[in-house]
């Protein structure tokens, strides 16, 4: 692009033109009657989500016995290291589907282990006061822990 100079008395007389928002490049064009076309927007491919039909995923209270199994050997630990871990466990039980990613962009069998610590939490197995991203037994969780075989 090229730039051309212009004395004082010419920015001023272009300013003078200013509407609110206008930048010089605007009221040239405007004075000039240049239409600038705006390029098309280019179409975004829409990733495609599916939703589960009833009874395809493997539900929410599947994961309670392995996050409460992980912890038992391993407590506190890490969200992630613990989604992780009953993941490593579970894998060879999950459908393909359970993999699939939900529109918020989690994959569904994680969402529904981070559900089931809610419910665990909720339940008093899980201690909420462990910190953010810190899953911990309560002792009643390590009671209920101990009686899974």
């Amino acid at each position: 692009m090229n730039t051309i100079q212009v004395s004082s008395e010419v920015r001023d007389a272009i300013e003078s033109q200013a509407k609110f928002g206008d930048t010089h490049d605007s009221i040239l064009r405007r004075h000039f009657g240049v239409v600038s076309i705006p390029s098309p927007p280019v179409p975004q491919k829409r990733q495609r989500y599916r939703k589960a039909p009833r009874g395809t995923v493997t539900p929410q209270t599947f994961y309670r016995k392995y996050i409460l199994l992980v912890l038992k050997d391993r407590t506190p630990m890490k969200a992630k290291d613990v989604v992780e871990a009953v993941l490593e466990m579970v894998r060879p039980h999950l459908k393909d589907i359970d993999f699939d990613r939900l529109l918020t962009g989690d994959v569904r069998c994680e969402n529904a282990i981070h559900w089931e610590r809610n419910t665990l939490t909720k339940e008093g197995l899980l201690d909420n006061t462990a910190g953010h991203g810190i899953w911990k037994l309560t002792k009643e969780g390590w009671e209920a822990a101990s009686l899974i075989r």
